[in-house]
């Protein structure tokens, strides 16, 4: 049996996790439209980038296996940098190649949305390229709803890419 088949580990990521949230996302970055970075990112720009959300309280969240190797990692981010947006956060989940289709995308989207509404945000939003359709359902079955598909506004892997935006309301104020 496959320590990724084993009972998982959802936990924060520490700065022990680095190298693998960084390969993992690497990975991404060569091989899929995941995201639209073109460059891998260097061990030093990722602990920056940790070090930022520590110190802005944006949670980083890993699913582990019973070695503690990374099988996924999440993290919140600010979704815009004007002040009005400041209670709107953005998620971003990216899932081991060994690891994908065993539901850890959903454990760490779940867990992220629970740590939004614990630090009160209002709204959660999901920038997800349109051929993506696994993460757009792992989204909708979480309650996200599309509401907006920004045409040909990426590109990678040798084509224009359609971004779909999908949103979920954390505090409903009716």
């Amino acid at each position: 049996m496959s320590d990724s088949s084993q009972k998982p580990i959802l936990r924060d990521a520490t700065y022990a996790d680095l190298p693998e949230i960084n390969d993992i996302y690497n990975h991404a970055v060569l091989n899929t439209a995941a995201t639209y970075d073109e460059v891998p990112q260097t061990l030093q720009e990722r602990l920056h980038w940790y070090e930022y959300h520590l110190a802005n309280g944006y949670p980083v969240v890993v699913v582990t296996d019973s070695r503690n190797r990374v099988l996924g990692w999440g993290s919140l981010s600010a979704f815009h940098p004007m002040p009005g947006y400041r209670n709107t956060v953005e998620n971003s989940i990216y899932i081991s190649e060994r690891a994908q289709g065993k539901g850890f995308g959903k454990m760490i989207l779940h867990k992220l949305i629970e740590c939004a509404k614990e630090k009160g945000y209002h709204a959660m939003i999901a920038l997800i390229d349109s051929e993506n359709t696994i993460s757009v359902h792992m989204h909708d079955n979480a309650g996200f709803s599309e509401v907006g598909r920004l045409k040909e506004v990426g590109w990678k892997q040798g084509a224009w890419r359609d971004v779909v935006y999908m949103e979920l309301l954390l505090q409903r104020h009716d």
